[in-house]
């Protein structure tokens, strides 16, 4: 499942760091809307 996520270079420079950031908050909050989304048909069942 975490295949997909991008590695993190610790000697990138601090744009490319920003960026990676980025992505990664993105990912997360895809994933709490989803975890939400579950959630609720769960309680709905």
């Amino acid at each position: 499942m975490f295949e997909c996520l991008p590695e993190i270079d610790p000697s990138a420079d601090e744009s490319t760091l920003i960026d990676q950031i980025a992505e990664l908050e993105t990912v997360k909050s895809a994933a709490a809307a989803r975890q939400a989304r579950a959630t609720a048909a769960l309680d709905a069942s």
